[in-house]
């Protein structure tokens, strides 16, 4: 005969039992839908990088500044949206890939890889021998003018070292290779202000000290008719700004991945940050600025220049990590100077002079060399500069700046 408490403890046993095998059956149900909300999390991400690899690809199916949803594998399950659009002299390409209301996006500044990694300097053949003095020195594949090189006397200094190049001497041609004109004509789109594209704010409107936007958002425009003093403010990502007379950076502004373009341009010393800066008068940038990869400082001149000359300055101990070049699409003269201690390391072109007393890790292509001293001009000299293209990243990303078929690179990811 069972005791009255023996029906007790068998109720209590069934229901721990219960317990257990339901908090097994639950566990058993949400590993299964961990593992099935990370393969598909996976799955996106997966096909996210596709449609990367798909955009920067020689594919037609998504045209500049266009976008397209397409089905990758044709299965009904891979749906991804492809975005591409210019950005300054980049372009930024975007995959959002969708399924069961989950997404994965993105998004990554696009450049080229250099085919020609082995040229340290393209100096053009103007009949004149390229004069050297100081601790100048080439390393890389350096095509020079027929004339050769000769040895000089300037500031108390004579040429210190044993040869000029390290590398191979090859003859150039009378002119330097001419700039992309895709390049050229989306620059002065940005300085001239006709962009089509982006949603146009004011000052009033800014009305906080940090604005951030993604790039997959609509591209934000802050465009004025009169000056722009960039001070004690944040501006990161797809922003745009831009100013019909002058734009002045101050130190205390951060700046990440803008773009800001003006005739004049000021970025003041001590200041540090990434951006694309286009100017079509002058692009001063200050002592001991860092400017980090990507960035490009890019110049068009256009016929308002002043005495039909237009400079691009970096002054001493600037760091700069990109590209940097001068062009015209007429007769100006442009003219791209490298003070003593600057250092760039990426791709320099300068349509006409070029004065270099710093260093530039990468590659340098110039009509010619000039120097200015307090007491005399001289052309085709160069003093102490150093241009070395064997401590150039492989990974380095440029702009495409011949318009060479060169192997499309990612540049940075971005949001």
């Amino acid at each position: 005969m069972l005791r009255a408490g023996a029906l007790f403890y068998a109720i209590v046993i069934s229901l721990i039992l219960a317990l257990v095998s339901s908090s097994l059956v639950m566990y058993g149900y949400l590993n299964r839908y961990r593992n099935l909300q990370y393969d598909l999390i996976t799955r996106l991400h997966d096909n996210a990088n596709s449609g990367i690899q798909l955009l920067m690809s020689d594919q037609d199916i998504v045209d500049r500044d266009d976008e397209k949803q397409i089905d990758l594998f044709d299965l009904g399950r891979d749906s991804v949206l492809l975005k591409r659009k210019s950005w300054g002299v980049f372009k930024v390409i975007t995959a959002t890939a969708t399924s069961k209301n989950q997404l994965a996006s993105k998004s990554a500044l696009m450049g080229y890889s250099l085919n020609d990694r082995s040229t340290a300097l393209y100096l053009a053949d103007n009949n004149k021998p390229l004069s050297i003095c100081g601790s100048v020195k080439i390393v890389g594949t350096a095509y020079l003018p027929k004339a050769g090189t000769k040895r000089a006397y300037i500031e108390g200094k004579t040429f210190t070292g044993r040869s000029l190049v390290d590398g191979t001497v090859l003859r150039s041609k009378r002119s330097v290779p001419r700039m992309n004109k895709e390049v050229l004509r989306t620059v002065t789109q940005y300085i001239n202000g006709s962009i089509s594209f982006g949603r146009p704010i004011t000052m009033d409107e800014l009305g906080q000290d940090t604005l951030s936007q993604s790039f997959a958002d609509e591209t934000i425009i802050w465009q004025v008719s009169g000056s722009i003093n960039l001070s004690e403010i944040t501006l990161i990502g797809n922003i745009m700004v831009m100013s019909s007379t002058s734009i002045f950076v101050s130190k205390s502004t951060r700046l990440k991945d803008v773009i800001i373009a003006a005739p004049l341009i000021e970025i003041e010393a001590g200041f540090a940050g990434t951006l694309q800066a286009f100017s079509s008068e002058e692009l001063i940038v200050g002592e001991n600025v860092e400017l980090f990869y990507p960035t490009v400082l890019g110049m068009v001149a256009n016929q308002s220049v002043i005495g039909g000359k237009a400079q691009l300055i970096i002054e001493q101990g600037a760091r700069i990590k990109g590209v940097v070049f001068a062009a015209s699409q007429s007769t100006q003269v442009v003219a791209v100077k490298v003070e003593r201690g600057a250092k760039i390391t990426g791709q320099v072109y300068s349509q006409d002079g070029m004065q270099l007393r710093g260093e530039v890790i990468g590659s340098v292509i110039c009509d010619k060399f000039i120097l200015k001293t307090a007491s005399a001009y001289y052309e085709n000299h160069l003093l102490d500069g150093r241009i070395d293209i064997t401590q150039l990243a492989p990974q380095f990303a440029g702009i495409g700046m011949l318009g060479i078929s060169e192997n499309k690179s990612i540049a940075k990811w971005v949001h």
